[in-house]
Formats: structure tokens, sequence, C-alpha cells
């Protein structure tokens, strides 16, 4: 019986530790060189850790190829949206300039963007904007904010997600796609 005790006690400290929720503080500008900063605050601000800043490394554009690569899966997509659901917004500010080589291409992209950006519920004053450029190649951004996301919410997402018939072949294909 006490160990019944003590595993009921364990399980509702782990639960009470994801119900605290998780702010990242971040900040993404480009001028010369793309320079961003973020900041991961738990416990209400109390533990900080930050990442990026002058010496942050960019990521590998051959790890973002294969992550874009498997974004194009539908289920993956519906998982993304449920995601997003699951961030709360807390401030927004920036523009981005996107402009791809063909204007076509960039109407397309701008569609896309739009719809995610439809998904994230932006709190009043928010000042946060796409904005196409049918130029040319253009990536331009100067944008910062702060979102909340609940660890307890976005796990349940997940489990969700991995229990169901599209999740379990979605993990089935990215273990076999090397």
């Amino acid at each position: 019986m006490l160990a019944l005790w003590i595993i009921s006690g364990i399980i509702a400290v782990f639960v009470l530790v994801l119900l605290i929720p998780v702010d990242f503080v971040f900040g993404f500008k480009t001028e010369d060189q793309a320079a961003g900063r973020a900041r991961v605050e738990w416990l209400f601000g109390a533990v900080r850790k930050t990442i990026g800043g002058k010496n942050g490394k960019p990521a590998a554009r051959n790890r973002r190829s294969q992550i874009l690569a498997r974004l194009r899966n539908r289920s993956m997509l519906s998982l993304g949206r449920r995601l997003l659901r699951a961030l709360k917004v807390h401030r927004l500010n920036g523009v981005v300039r996107l402009g791809l080589d063909d204007p076509a291409s960039t109407g397309m992209a701008y569609g896309i963007a739009q719809l995610f950006l439809a998904c994230v519920p932006l709190p009043p004053g928010s000042d946060f904007r796409i904005e196409p450029d049918f130029c040319g190649l253009t990536f331009e951004a100067d944008v910062e904010g702060r979102v909340r996301v609940y660890p307890l919410r976005v796990l349940g997402i997940m489990l969700a997600y991995l229990f169901s018939r599209e999740g379990r072949h979605a993990v089935r294909k990215m273990a076999t796609a090397r």
C-alpha cells in the first residue's frame, strides 16, 4: 500500500511540474547577417537559459531540407496546426519580408505563411505582419516576441498523435527513411 502512495505521489509531482508554463522570449533580425537570440524561462523566470546571440550557430541546410521534406506529409501538417494552437502568444511584433525568384512562388509562399499566421491567435496590440516582395529573392526579418507553452498540453497532443493511426504510420515512415 505504501508503494502505491509513493508511486501516486511521484506521478502527482510529475504532473504538477508539467503544469508550470515554459516561456520562450525571442528576437530575430537580418541586416548584414542573420542574428537571432532566444531565452527559455521556467518556474516563472526563476530558471533561465539563453540560446543563440552572437555566437549562435546556424542550422545546417541539409538538416533543414530533411525536416521540410517530412513536413510535406499531411498528418505532420495537422500535428503542426494542433501544436500551434497550443501556444499562447503574449507578444509578437515585427515585419518579415519574403520574396522568391518567381512571383507566382512568392504568392504561394505568402499564402501559406498567412495560413499559418491565422492559426496562431495574436494578442491585442501585436504588430506582426508578413509582406511579399515580388521583385526577387528576399528574406528580411525584424521580429521579437514572447510565447508561453504549457508542457502538459503539448504532451497530450503528442501522445494523442503518436497513438493515432496516422501518427504510427508517420513514425514508421520516419524510422525507415534515412
